[in-house]
């Protein structure tokens, strides 16, 4: 995985947490991944003074008591990070005070780009599924429509009352302007409207139009 690329994955993707890993598999695991972490960046910094050896034990424990929720890539990414300068320098020495500033920078800059991209897949599951109910399932049309094209046709009053004839003047100029379904379908609902309306959707427009032109 190339964490800095992918970046999405590393904050939602199913990696373990520090604790996590510590939890799996005891014996103080993530400590001992995170020394060679740290060991790593200390050999990268080539700074004149580096960290001496008990701040490989002193380091790990304060960096799991404030951050064991951290996600391995994301301390990854941090590490990454942190080796760009992207957090600023050591300055000829690398201090354990100054990588436990980094990391609550990384932290910080971090969650904020997180909920950004929380609310962006939001977003998007959003537009997804309000598409989704507005294209209708061909399958569950057709069989709606072959429902309702066998029904006997209702009695039906010479004279809708306006409320209703206008919902189904609205729903006839709807089928009429719609160019999203099938041939197949659009015969299927013309079908189920004449059987309940006694015309097609074309002939009850057309009544309408003239009996509002009278």
């Amino acid at each position: 995985m190339d964490i800095q690329r992918d970046r999405v994955s590393c904050f939602f993707g199913p990696f373990p947490t520090l604790q996590e890993v510590n939890c799996a598999y005891k014996d103080y695991v993530a400590e001992k991944w995170l020394i060679t972490q740290l060991d790593d960046l200390n050999k990268f910094s080539m700074q004149r003074d580096q960290m001496d050896v008990c701040h490989y034990d002193m380091l790990p424990a304060m960096i799991m008591d404030k951050y064991s929720y951290l996600k391995v890539t994301e301390i990854m990414l941090f590490f990454w990070e942190t080796k760009c300068g992207t957090y600023g320098s050591f300055y000829n020495k690398v201090e354990p005070a100054r990588i436990m500033d980094m990391l609550w920078q990384f932290v910080s800059k971090t969650r904020q780009e997180a909920v950004r991209q929380r609310e962006q897949e939001a977003i998007r599951k959003y537009e997804e599924y309000r598409h989704q109910n507005e294209v209708a399932d061909p399958e569950r049309m057709r069989s709606i429509l072959m429902k309702i094209s066998f029904r006997q046709p209702e009695p039906k009053n010479d004279v809708l009352d306006s409320e209703d004839e206008s919902a189904v003047m609205q729903s006839a100029m709807n089928f009429l302007h719609n160019s999203s379904l099938t041939a197949e379908v659009k015969e299927q609902m013309a079908k189920g409207f004449e059987a309940r309306y006694g015309c097609s959707p074309q002939e009850f427009v057309n009544k309408h139009q003239t009996r509002k032109e009278k």
